[in-house]
């Protein structure tokens, strides 16, 4: 489908005639836009996005739910979920931002694979008119990137822009003046109006094609290589690489020093934040035992009297064997998800250097492979430190769901309900030539919900239903993150309290007390004394209910 920009029905204004035959059409418009700006807001601020979502719909619920069973239970809960979140996904960014600053390139993210294709549209642009200006260049730089990219509208329209239409020449004289004008070094007030210049450039391709912000840039010249990407990071990549690279006399030596920069950022990245992913489960024990003098699992609603915490029963109840075995299943997943089952020539030294280009670090934020393998390191290291069969049982079953439900299966509830009540609102198409599993692995992997921006280019396409079609896409959202918070964060915790632990707990050869307290102060002052109460005994500390004497 060729499109010009600004000149496609996605900008039809609805006329007064075809407005919804609703009541108070006035206020669900304000509802609608209000909430369609909130998501829109979490999209471009991506660390906010992550810590609301992981905030109200995990670790709060998943808190409060085990503080009610056991006080110090609950604290190692808000300790288990809230940690997670450093190695996953901030500490790889930060480790990735820190080494591109240093190497004088802050804000250059582009990997190997775009750096040289985008190297290969500025020797286009050099070679077509030697003589041309900077900016004449830099224009047509862009036209030769632009005439390679293929996004999707809805379904299956693949959308070409035409170079002939006059909003064409708008987008590319957007672009190309952000380029041009560029941004003083050192200058973050500078450095962030560049950037969003080449944000609002991407906002108004999507607004004005109602294509997805996911594309895919072919084959530019001899050397560059078909890449995916998206629109916003594609404009930013490339508008960083002429201002930092492409003006230097020696550019490619910088593309080279930069590729394998790329790859040792994605190392010393990755591999912190596995190694500190998978130890947080210990630092959480080990602060727990210190803190109740206690070495068993923290999850019985008298936990203090329990007596399994010896060492040397792993062996004898088979607990060892059922660890590697949920290790070993979360590895295998881990493998699995990022491609690197299944790839043929995955143990050669070009296999390998194909599957490592996955792990490069692309923006500030880790991606979603990384994602996986951080995330199912700091898994392992909770199944390696169960302290007793429950607790194994209580995390393979906790952890394996939301490993499925964030990043295998990812927004599977609002995309299943588009796909039943409003499959306009999706993007990409289901294979159903191959068989039903074959069919579901394409809905899972080639099927997503719009974007915000996507959605709301997408409801000005139709007139007199925008409305409506907002407001179907927010329920869709609504309903995913709902699912997320009832399911996830307060029903699996409910499920697990009540069927796993407690049902384990009542095997024990002690008998509960008769009221348990909700007082971590006279939880602490009913034990013996610990490194902590010893500590506060010092130190003149006094907790409300508690009296260290």
């Amino acid at each position: 489908m060729l499109v010009g920009l600004n000149n496609t029905p996605h900008n039809k204004q609805s006329k007064p005639g075809n407005k919804p035959n609703f009541g108070n059409a006035a206020f669900l418009s304000t509802i609608n836009n209000g909430v369609t700006r909130g998501f829109q807001f979490l999209q471009e601020n991506p660390a906010i996005e992550i810590s609301a979502i992981d905030a109200t719909t995990m670790i709060i619920p998943r808190t409060t739910c085990d503080y009610q069973q056991n006080p110090v239970y609950g604290l190692e809960t808000l300790a288990r979920e809230s940690l997670a979140a450093i190695p996953n996904p901030f500490l790889p960014g930060i480790i990735s931002w820190w080494m591109l600053k240093n190497s004088g390139h802050k804000g250059l993210y582009a990997n190997s694979t775009t750096l040289n294709s985008l190297h290969e549209a500025w020797k286009v642009a050099e070679k077509s008119n030697p003589a041309a200006s900077k900016r004449d260049k830099i224009q047509k730089y862009w036209e030769t990137i632009i005439e390679k990219i293929t996004a999707v509208v809805g379904k299956d329209d693949k959308v070409k822009l035409d170079p002939n239409s006059e909003s064409y020449k708008q987008f590319i004289k957007s672009i190309t003046d952000t380029t041009y004008k560029g941004y003083e070094i050192g200058n973050n007030k500078s450095h962030k109006a560049f950037l969003n210049s080449t944000y609002d450039a991407g906002k108004l391709f999507i607004d004005s094609t109602g294509a997805s912000e996911r594309l895919t840039v072919g084959k530019i010249g001899k050397t560059g290589e078909e890449f995916g990407t998206s629109i916003r990071m594609l404009l930013r990549d490339g508008a960083e690489a002429v201002h930092q690279v492409f003006k230097e006399p020696d550019a490619e030596g910088t593309i080279k020093k930069l590729s394998k920069l790329s790859y040792k950022r994605a190392a010393y990245g990755i591999i912190p934040s596995i190694v500190l992913g998978a130890s947080l489960q210990k630092i959480i024990t080990g602060v727990s035992k210190l803190i109740t003098g206690k070495e068993g699992f923290t999850g019985y609603k008298d936990f203090t009297k329990e007596n399994n915490n010896n060492g040397k029963k792993e062996k004898e109840t088979g607990l060892l064997g059922k660890k590697i075995v949920a290790i070993a299943g979360m590895a295998g997943m881990v493998l699995l998800t990022t491609g690197a089952i299944g790839k043929k020539d995955i143990l050669s030294v070009q296999g390998i250097k194909s599957f490592a280009k996955n792990f490069e670090i692309k923006d500030k934020y880790a991606h979603i492979d990384i994602l996986r393998v951080i995330y199912g390191s700091v898994l392992i290291g909770r199944f390696s430190q169960a302290r007793d069969e429950a607790e194994l049982k209580t995390s393979t079953i906790r952890d394996y769901s939301g490993f499925m439900n964030w990043l295998v299966l990812g927004p599977f509830v609002a995309k299943g309900a588009a796909t039943m009540f409003a499959p306009d609102l999706l993007n990409g198409t289901i294979n159903k030539k191959d068989g039903v599993f074959k069919m579901i692995k394409s809905w899972l992997s080639d099927v997503s919900l719009k974007a915000p921006d996507e959605a709301v280019a997408w409801a000005k396409k139709l007139p007199g239903k925008e409305e409506i079609t907002k407001g179907k896409w927010n329920g869709f959202r609504a309903l995913g993150l709902s699912w997320s918070l009832f399911a996830i964060g307060i029903g699996m915790p409910l499920f697990l309290n009540k069927y796993i632990i407690d049902k384990a707990g009542k095997k024990h050869s002690y008998k509960p007390e008769t009221k348990q307290s909700n007082s971590f102060g006279s939880f602490i002052q009913k034990n013996p004394p610990s490194l902590l109460t010893t500590a506060m005994k010092k130190s003149g500390i006094q907790l409300p209910g508690l009296n260290v004497s």
